[in-house]
């Protein structure tokens, strides 16, 4: 089954706000703060601080842009996981840090976490496979236990990659996970975009405390 990839600024922006009721920036911001958070970090923290500080920030900037009593949003927890949520659309949305597929629209290659994912992440999989049943008829998609599966929700990954001194985010959806990393998905949406047409800064913002100030324009270079 072929994954329907998401990449025009304009289409993404259309999609975001349809399916989430969220803007690009939204993200991107998140993103930006856990970016800025782990440029913080020097040679005295330990290892694996960079990786970690970059999820719990940006995990922190999300909930902090996104939830509140007028967006639907709110934090969530359940199985141990970081969540968003959103109890009519009927969405959770997780943060993970994953390697350089990210962000590129590149054939035969997606996002995977850097960390293996354990049981609950790949329960909250099993759940997007129900909801995908008869996309999925002509792959192989591991068998997990429903039992442990997050009701009728689709889940989300905000993939992170660093890539020097940029960013590179897309939302994801996973429909098939092996041996604890993602490997196949219904949906991505590229947030950033390589030929910079965007006009999304990846540097760390000027102060790792703002978490919401951004400059964004999304619309196209005229010629």
């Amino acid at each position: 089954m072929s994954t329907t990839i998401f990449s025009d600024p304009i289409e993404v922006a259309n999609k975001v706000s349809s399916d989430f009721g969220l803007l690009v920036e939204q993200f991107i911001a998140a993103a930006r703060h856990g970016h800025g958070r782990r440029n913080m970090c020097t040679d005295n923290h330990p290892t694996g601080a960079r990786s970690y500080i970059l999820w719990a920030e940006t995990v922190a900037a999300l909930r902090e842009n996104c939830c509140s009593e007028s967006t639907g949003w709110e934090r969530n927890n359940d199985g141990g996981i970081s969540f968003i949520i959103h109890k009519e659309r009927k969405i959770k949305i997780a943060v993970c840090n994953t390697d350089d597929a990210t962000g590129l629209a590149i054939e035969g290659r997606s996002p995977q976490n850097r960390s293996k994912k354990g049981s609950a992440t790949e329960s909250a999989v099993f759940a997007n496979q129900g909801e995908f049943e008869q996309l999925l008829r002509e792959i192989n998609v591991v068998q997990l236990d429903p039992q442990n599966a997050h009701e009728d929700f689709v889940y989300w990954v905000l993939c992170i990659h660093v890539a020097g001194d940029r960013l590179r985010v897309e939302l994801s959806c996973p429909i098939a996970i092996e041996n604890g990393v993602f490997k196949e998905f219904h949906e991505r949406i590229l947030l950033t975009f390589e030929d910079g047409d965007d006009g999304m800064v990846r540097k760390q913002p000027a102060s790792p405390d703002v978490i919401s100030e951004f400059d964004v324009d999304i619309q196209r270079k005229r010629a």
